[in-house]
């Protein structure tokens, strides 16, 4: 009986174990199918074990194959098209059928795919670039060896009572510099101020450029010391506050600004005759005279094409012309006899006087680039949004108004700056092409353009 009753107390306890370790089971399963687990390979090891488990995944959230992402992690079948309007910038929630209400929402990252950069990023950037190129072993023989700004340009200019410290502005011709020049002239100079009848003329700013106030600064000078001209430039700097100030200018494309300095010429009388001497009628004559002109008709074309441009301004009735002089039709220079004009003055080193004009002259050259340490170079293209981050920074941000008037005008076109040039550049032959990749070749380099298609 003691015997028996022994047995059975084995088997009771056994019985209850038994009983225990089922019920553990399927708590443990109750527990595990409520997770929300994070763990990537956790996840694909309970997939595997579907059979075992039956852990529910969602099938999709926001148009993401959630499973495929999971059991082909390297190939997510995600189509960018259809859910990228629905996305979440940073995260979408992923969450177990199981999960309880009030339990906390877990999140996992998605794919981003990131906005274009910034405009203070873009400048930051470029600045970088030019940094690293002026330092380049090509281009130091170029740096200045000491840590002031160079005075003996003409294409500087200082203006103390803007900025933090005062600004100092190159102009580079046809990238927004008539905009700027007016901005000054109205703020800084008389408004019966006249040069050759212009009110709008760089020349009124003249006394603000770096060589006039070493020349000031010599004459002013002059009366403590019989060697005046001995003055250094770094007493200039140093007493007028030019190493101080916010050096900045703003560039374009090489091949937008001699078409912008065509059309001025094309479409403004004064523009013609006041280049007259300087390139407009020698690129005429250069083009379209006929080798097999006798002196006399030569002569004769010539006068009329003097006359004619004499004529522009003030407008008067023209004389009467021949009608087959090629010199008047049309009546000024074509974009191929431009470049044509800026080859023949270019060749053979740097050119002869002609050749190097400031509106077509490389910007990295006229407003030496790697001998002054600019604080900021925006482009012309990229306005208005890097033209507020300049404007922030010269501390003239309330002027704002004033130069988008000048923006909005000048927006307003019918066809792209790109298309634009490329319609100009299909009208030149490879040779021509080449001359120019040539000379812009810096400008090409240090601003992120791109050289012209051969």
């Amino acid at each position: 009986m003691r015997r028996f009753s022994r047995i059975s107390l084995i088997k009771m306890i056994l019985l209850v174990a038994g009983g225990l370790l089922i019920l553990n089971y399927n708590n443990y399963y109750n527990f595990t199918s409520e997770l929300i687990i994070e763990d990537e390979p956790v996840k694909r090891e309970l997939l595997s074990q579907e059979e075992e488990i039956h852990l529910p995944i969602p099938t999709s959230i926001q148009g993401f194959d959630i499973k495929n992402m999971i059991e082909h992690p390297k190939n997510p079948s995600i189509d960018k098209k259809e859910t990228i309007d629905l996305i979440d910038e940073d995260k979408v929630n992923i969450q177990n059928h199981h999960k309880k209400e009030d339990k906390k929402e877990e999140q996992v990252p998605i794919p981003f795919y990131s906005e274009p950069i910034g405009a203070e990023e873009q400048i930051a950037t470029r600045m970088e670039n030019i940094n690293e190129l002026c330092n380049s072993d090509s281009m130091k023989m170029h740096r200045k060896d000491s840590t002031h700004r160079i005075l003996g340009r003409r294409s500087l200019y200082f203006f103390k009572d803007f900025g933090p410290k005062g600004i100092t502005w190159c102009p580079v011709f046809k990238a927004g510099s008539s905009t700027w020049r007016d901005f000054f002239i109205d703020h800084l100079v008389d408004p019966d101020a006249t040069v050759g009848n212009e009110h709008y003329n760089l020349s009124l700013l003249s006394k603000f450029t770096l060589s006039q106030l070493l020349r000031q600064l010599r004459k002013s000078k002059n009366h403590k010391s019989k060697d005046h001209k001995s003055i250094s430039k770094d007493l200039v700097v140093d007493e007028t506050g030019v190493n101080n100030s916010i050096l900045f200018t703003i560039v374009r494309h090489p091949v937008s600004r001699l078409i912008s300095y065509l059309h001025k010429v094309q479409n403004y009388p004064f523009a013609m005759k006041r280049q007259r001497l300087t390139w407009t009628e020698d690129a005429i004559v250069s083009a379209r005279t006929n080798s097999s002109w006798d002196d006399e008709t030569k002569k004769k074309y010539r006068t009329e094409l003097t006359t004619y441009v004499d004529e522009l301004e003030p407008l008067v009735d023209h004389a009467p012309f021949s009608k087959d002089n090629p010199y008047l039709h049309p009546p000024h220079p074509t974009f191929v006899e431009l470049v044509d004009f800026i080859i023949k003055h270019n060749t053979g080193g740097k050119g002869d006087k002609k050749g190097r004009n400031g509106h077509w002259l490389p910007a990295v050259e006229w407003c030496d680039i790697c001998r002054n340490e600019y604080d900021i170079i925006i482009k012309l293209e990229e306005e208005p949004d890097e033209l507020m981050v300049l404007l922030e920074k010269l501390d003239m941000l309330q002027y704002k108004e004033s130069f988008m008037k000048r923006h909005n005008s000048s927006s307003n076109k019918s066809i792209s700056e790109k298309e634009l040039i490329e319609q100009y550049v299909n009208l030149l032959n490879e040779q021509q092409r080449e001359f120019l990749n040539k000379m812009f070749a810096k400008d090409f380099k240090f601003f992120g353009y791109e050289k012209i298609p051969l």
